[in-house]
C-alpha cells in the first residue's frame, strides 16, 4: 500500500500528480484507480499553485469528472488556490451550468464564495464573457437579484466587469436585468460607461451613450466625464468616436 501511496503521490515539475495528470486527460477509469489507492485525502492533493484535481475539472469543464470528485471522493469547494481562487469560481468563468453544480453540489442558492478581490463566481461568468452560463444563472429571478446586487473591494458591480472587458452583449444582457446598473458606481465614483472609455471600448461606450439619451454624460468623484477617461487612458479611436458622435 505504501508503494501505491507513493507511486500515486509523485510529482512532476509543475508539482501536477498521477491524479491531476487523470482529470486533465479526462480518464475516468485511470482516476478512480488513483483515489483507491489513496483513499479521501487523493481528492484534496495540490500541485504548485495550489490547484486540486477539482480546479483543474472545472477548468476542463470535465462534469463527470467533477460530479466524481465532490461526490463519491469528498472534494469541496473550499479550497483555493495561491489566487485564493475556489473551482466555483474556475467552473462559472469556463464551464457549464452542470460543472458548477457539480462543484457546489447542486446547492446554487448558497451564498457565493469570494475571491481576493471580492468577486463572485457570477462576477467570474461575466468576465470570462459565459454568457450562456450567465442566463442560466439569472433565470431565477429571485437569485437573480442577490447576484446582480453583489459589488468587489473596489465597489464594483457586474456590469462594470463587463464593461472593462468590453462585451457589448453581455452589457446589453445584465442591463436588461436590471437598468439601474449602468448609473451605480465605483469607488472612485465611476460608472461602467467611465471604465469602457478607460479601457478604449468604443462600441461599447457610444451605446452606453444612446442608452443615456439626452441626459448629460456621468461625472465620477472627481468630476470627469467618461470622455476623460479615454483622453486618460490614451485612447485615440475612442476619443476620436466620442468626438465625431457628439
Amino acid at each position: 500500500m505504501a508503494k501505491k501511496s507513493i507511486a500515486a503521490t509523485a510529482r512532476d515539475q509543475q508539482g501536477w500528480t498521477p491524479l491531476h495528470i487523470a482529470v486533465m486527460a479526462n480518464n475516468r477509469p485511470v482516476l478512480e484507480k488513483l483515489l483507491e489507492a489513496m483513499g479521501p485525502a487523493g481528492a484534496q492533493i495540490f500541485d504548485h499553485d495550489s490547484r486540486t484535481p477539482l480546479h483543474y475539472a472545472v477548468l476542463y469543464d470535465r462534469t463527470e469528472i467533477a460530479k466524481l470528485l465532490t461526490i463519491q471522493a469528498g472534494a469541496t469547494n473550499d479550497t483555493r488556490d495561491r489566487f485564493n481562487v475556489t473551482p466555483a469560481h474556475y467552473a462559472a468563468a469556463c464551464g457549464s451550468i452542470s460543472t458548477l453544480k457539480a462543484v457546489l453540489c447542486d446547492r446554487e442558492g448558497q451564498q457565493q464564495p469570494v475571491d481576493s478581490e471580492g468577486r463572485t463566481p457570477f462576477m467570474w461568468a461575466v468576465i470570462g464573457q459565459n454568457e450562456k452560463l450567465v442566463l442560466q444563472m439569472l433565470s431565477n429571478k429571485t437569485r437573480a437579484s442577490q447576484l446582480l446586487a453583489c459589488k468587489d473591494h473596489f465597489k464594483r458591480n457586474c456590469l462594470h466587469l463587463a464593461a472593462l472587458r468590453g462585451g457589448v452583449e453581455m452589457c446589453k444582457l445584465l442591463v436588461a436585468s436590471n437598468n439601474t446598473l449602468n448609473v451605480e458606481t465605483d469607488e472612485n465614483g465611476a460608472t461602467p460607461e467611465h471604465l469602457a472609455a478607460g479601457q478604449g471600448n468604443s462600441e461599447l461606450v457610444l451605446w452606453f451613450g444612446y442608452q443615456r439619451g439626452h441626459l448629460s454624460p456621468p461625472l465620477d468623484g472627481m468630476d470627469r466625464t467618461p470622455f476623460f477617461y479615454a483622453c486618460l487612458g490614451g485612447q485615440v479611436s475612442t476619443v476620436e468616436a466620442m468626438v465625431n458622435k457628439t
